[in-house]
């Protein structure tokens, strides 16, 4: 159920996604209107849970648009996008499992990656994939760790992957509220 990437193995599921599924995937993500939107303390108290949990000093709701990835909740981190070149959620997305990366400087994916050479130094990661109701990956909910660490214990990847299914229920209450409340509401609540 779970996928640990190790020094100089593959990903299985690393291949491209092709034109359609990708298309599909981002007319999904489009849907939730979850992008370029304000802080939701719900979420935020998610991805500083995911931080405590791991004893990560970075946690991120991350969502993978078609030239980027942006940050919809973020602890530890004050960059609100990456570009998705450098994205390692862009990797995660591709298969169903919790995605690890032990020492991404010893990976073949990210051993030249800013997002490792640079800030925020990026030393592990592990992402679950935040899955819609139609099955489509839409982002992660990712922990990551300036400092190289071990494999995460089957617990936290668990618990990782039932918090990323809170962070999904959590869009759809969003996306149920702004379909209801009424038109003159969401102009002032948007402000």
């Amino acid at each position: 159920m779970f996928e640990t990437i190790r020094i100089g193995v593959m990903h299985p599921s690393s291949s491209e996604p092709t034109p359609l599924s990708e298309q599909a995937r981002l007319e999904a993500l489009y849907a939730l209107n979850q992008l370029d939107t304000g802080e939701d303390s719900e979420l935020q108290a998610i991805v500083t849970e995911a931080a405590g949990f791991f004893n990560a000093p970075i946690a991120l709701v991350s969502l993978v648009d078609r030239n980027r990835q942006w940050f919809r909740a973020r602890h530890g981190l004050d960059v609100r996008e990456t570009a998705r070149g450098c994205s390692f959620c862009t990797h995660a997305i591709r298969g169903e499992m919790v995605y690890e990366v032990i020492d991404p400087l010893k990976h073949q994916l990210f051993a030249d990656n800013p997002l490792v050479l640079g800030d925020p130094n990026i030393r592990y990661y592990c992402g679950a994939p935040l899955r819609l109701e139609n099955g489509r990956r839409v982002g992660t909910l990712c922990v990551i760790d300036d400092r190289t660490r071990g494999p995460a214990s089957e617990m936290q990847k668990s618990h990782l992957e039932k918090l990323a299914q809170d962070v999904v229920s959590r869009f759809y209450e969003l996306g149920e509220t702004a379909r209801t409340q009424p038109a003159s509401r969401r102009a002032v609540s948007a402000r």
